[in-house]
């Protein structure tokens, strides 16, 4: 069983109860857009640096390594903290795809940073759930999300006009409701008509 949910539920503790109950959850993540990007503007991510594990050390597209440092709590989350010399981004061609700040190259005081928190850290539900969403076949899976039922509330919210009920009392605002949707599917098959017969 497959559910599709909103970025809201992206956690550690959902994927694994998801997980204990037989159910495999697609959860897009707070970057899941940004990494859909393909142009020259994407930044450099987690996903991008691989990881050594027998030395505990990430490899950066360039090949430079970015060495564990200590542990810190960001966010109160509690990760592992990677850092690579300065030197070797200053110098670096890559460094405009890897590095967020705005300083020039030639002035920078630090290196790339990575913060792996507990949650993010290699064989998580977590890392494991972007890896899946980085290949073509999970983006086509979650794109069926947009056929449930969030448009059509924008539809009738914004496009209809209905952003409270006029009526009072369960039974009259339950009619007014599927009026509403009454109108919205009237709306759907009358956009299919028009197209099939030539009219739009």
């Amino acid at each position: 069983m497959i559910i599709l949910a909103d970025k809201n539920y992206f956690s550690e503790e959902n994927l694994k109860v998801s997980k204990e109950q037989g159910v495999e959850a697609i959860i897009a993540d707070l970057e899941y857009k940004k990494r859909l990007e393909t142009n020259e503007n994407r930044k450099y991510e987690a996903d991008d640096l691989k990881y050594n594990k027998k030395d505990d050390y990430y490899k950066c597209p360039n090949g430079k390594k970015l060495i564990y440092k200590n542990t810190e709590t960001v966010g109160g989350h509690k990760g592992r903290v990677y850092k690579v010399n300065v030197k070797d981004c200053r110098m670096c061609p890559l460094n405009l795809k890897c590095l967020k700040s705005k300083k020039e190259p030639s002035k920078l005081t630090n290196g790339r940073g990575l913060f792996i928190s507990e949650g993010n850290s290699n064989g998580s539900l977590i890392r494991t759930l972007r890896k899946k969403l980085n290949t073509q076949e999970y983006q086509y899976l979650y794109s069926y999300r947009i056929q449930i039922i969030e448009p059509v509330f924008s539809n009738i919210t914004c496009c209809k006009r209905l952003n409270r009920f006029s009526l009072r009392g369960n039974k009259k605002v339950n009619g007014q409701w599927q009026l509403f949707c009454m109108v919205h599917n009237l709306g759907k098959c009358l956009k299919r008509y028009n197209l099939r017969n030539g009219y739009a």
